[in-house]
């Protein structure tokens, strides 16, 4: 069931709720959309899972043909089914979708698909950081499917076709989101983040929209100092003796117990690099995880964890173990979700004397 913004009134979700929710606006009364909450998706070493965060957007209704923009799609649907190139082209985004190249590439791919296959309908529409993704269902002989078509919203509303996608942060952050899979075994799975979990998040981050004038996709983060952890102190106690773990066993040269406390990819990768290594490599040696811990956002079962050391501040990854430990995750690997921690507003903010206070949800108490 989708978290609608007049979920704010409730009495028992108080101020926190209050200032998350009004600090994205209230959708106009003609665009019959409402804020919706995702959990954000997290790929430790190729396995996708869901995290606390929660990415923040807009769904549209169908009830007056999604705000009005549903010809729009109609339009590039109508193109395709007569294998229209001109006009096509004329519907994609000046900027973005017309590079004539990667337009080509792309279209006998469509044309075929819609040879084979018919237009169902939309099935879902949503709006985030000047883009707009539209969900369609298509039926072939054997089976229905849905597939996303992406535009860009440009002035006066008006949407650009996006014919070889976007490449933008926050539609892949949003894509894989959207597509984690419901767990089998929960009977009240939901594609939504839980009410108490968005209530209670602490800090929110803005990502860069394609178009300014348009609400951008928003990140809600639950996290802490590591020196005062507040009601995270259990997450943060788990951390520093993941960390002290580590820190053992490589000050006794203990590779193996050091990938021990390592996600398995992650582990068997740092015993192969220092079975090859040279004496020289192995003393220069010391994970980044080693350094100084000062904050850290809890998006259970990941941990995001910053760091600082001599050559600046770094961030470590932590997830819990079906058996409950707590593992280095990603040492090697780059995901999605990593560059939004390593880059951009999460970078600097990390860098300010008092770390993430820039992008802090007010609480009651700070606005007495």
């Amino acid at each position: 069931m989708s978290v609608r913004m007049s979920v704010f009134f409730f009495v028992v979700l108080s101020v926190s709720l209050i200032f998350i929710a009004e600090s994205f606006g209230t959708a106009s009364a003609n665009e019959e959309a409402e804020v919706v909450y995702l959990p954000l998706a997290f790929s430790r070493e190729g396995e996708e899972f869901k995290t606390s965060a929660c990415i923040v957007l807009r769904e549209y209704s169908a009830a007056n043909n999604f705000g009005g923009r549903g010809l729009a799609l109609e339009r590039v649907i109508s193109a395709f089914e007569s294998k229209n190139r001109e006009v096509l082209f004329e519907l994609s985004d000046p900027v973005s979708g017309r590079d004539p190249k990667q337009f080509e590439s792309q279209m006998s791919g469509f044309f075929q698909a819609f040879e084979s296959d018919d237009f169902v309908g939309i099935r879902q529409v949503f709006g985030f950081g000047g883009l707009m993704v539209f969900f369609v269902e298509l039926q072939s002989d054997e089976r229905s499917f849905v597939v996303p078509f992406e535009f860009s919203v440009g002035d006066g509303e008006s949407l650009g076709f996006l014919p070889y996608g976007t490449r933008d942060l926050s539609y892949a952050l949003f894509s894989a989101s959207y597509n984690l899979p419901l767990a089998s075994s929960d009977a009240a799975a939901t594609k939504h983040c839980k009410l108490e979990v968005v209530a209670g998040a602490t800090h929110r981050i803005d990502l860069p929209p394609l178009d300014s004038s348009h609400p951008p996709l928003s990140l809600l983060l639950r996290g802490a100092s590591m020196d005062t952890p507040g009601e995270l102190k259990e997450s943060a106690t788990q951390i520093k003796a993941a960390m002290a773990a580590i820190e053992r066993a490589h000050a006794a040269g203990d590779i193996a117990e050091v990938a021990a406390h390592m996600t398995s990819k992650g582990g068997a990768k740092l015993k192969g690099w220092w079975e090859a290594a040279t004496p020289a490599e192995r003393n220069r040696y010391k994970p980044e995880v080693l350094e100084e811990p000062f904050f850290f956002f809890d998006a259970s079962p990941l941990m995001v964890v910053y760091t600082r050391g001599q050559k600046g501040i770094h961030v470590a990854y932590f997830t819990t173990s079906v058996e409950g430990e707590v593992l280095w995750t990603n040492a090697y690997y780059g995901t999605v979700a990593g560059s939004l921690f390593k880059n951009g507003a999460l970078d600097e903010a990390a860098a300010l004397d008092e770390p993430f206070s820039n992008v802090k949800i007010p609480s009651k108490s700070d606005v007495r």
